[in-house]
């Protein structure tokens, strides 16, 4: 990690929060207008299974060359734009993952897989590819949580809009696999033509006691005290695979 540089952008962020009031969680919002239906996306948690099966709903077809988060036929608006659209009879869903495995994926894809290459966020962090899932948290314990990748930053400040209005359905990544129908049978009910069905999902959730040091443990908990707290996640919960994916 480049520490001289994670201090020099991170006072110019602290002062964009502070002072500017700069806020990155007015996060971009699937709507659905024909099923009355808006989806907050979770970078992390189904994100892109979710989107690939909501393209019959929107009248669209998968086109392999096009990957699908910068697919400009999906109609997305920032959260605090869809949510005025919303009238009382509008299904309004998100999606959540454990905190804990939701880091560790994160890390293992923007740091690990990809090298922090066209990460410009981390890389203004002073993050390097050979970075430990620590050290990003380290860096992210010290940076505005609303000016954060949306990768990283907590799931509860995404939805933050949406969670105000009390009308907020939240489904949990580890339960997708049987939550799917329900969410399809209410996409339909207000109108819209059928989701496709979801891929089997890993939905299997890491071995605490193998997977995260007592360092790593203290930081998520901190990071992500109101995902826990919001979402009902435990830092006790235990699974028997090692590695989050």
């Amino acid at each position: 990690m480049q520490h001289g540089k994670y201090q020099f952008n991170r006072l110019i962020d602290w002062k964009k929060a502070w002072i500017d009031g700069a806020d990155l969680s007015d996060t971009k919002t699937v709507v659905l207008a024909q099923a009355r239906t808006l989806y907050i996306p979770i970078p992390k948690a189904a994100n892109s299974s979710v989107k690939r099966a909501l393209y019959p709903t929107l009248g669209l077809e998968a086109d392999p060359k096009i990957d699908v988060h910068r697919d400009r036929r999906i109609p997305t608006l920032p959260l605090s734009e869809a949510l005025k659209l919303a009238e009382d009879d509008w299904f309004i869903f998100t999606i959540v993952r454990d905190p804990f495995d939701r880091s560790l994926s994160a890390w293992t894809d923007k740091v690990l897989r990809k090298r922090v290459e066209n990460q410009r966020s981390l890389r203004r962090m002073g993050l390097q590819p050979d970075d430990s899932h620590a050290t990003l948290l380290s860096a992210l314990r010290g940076w505005p949580p609303r000016l954060l990748n949306d990768h990283f930053m907590p799931q509860s400040m995404l939805s933050q809009r949406a969670l105000a209005t009390g009308r907020l359905s939240v489904f949990h990544f580890e339960t997708l696999n049987t939550d799917w129908p329900e969410i399809s049978r209410r996409i339909t009910a207000n109108g819209g033509p059928n989701p496709a069905p979801l891929p089997h999902l890993n939905t299997s959730r890491a071995d605490y006691s193998t997977a995260f040091t007592p360092q790593e443990t203290k930081l998520i908990t901190a990071i992500y005290r109101n995902d826990l707290e919001t979402f009902g996640y435990s830092t006790q919960r235990h699974a028997t695979n090692a590695e989050a994916v």
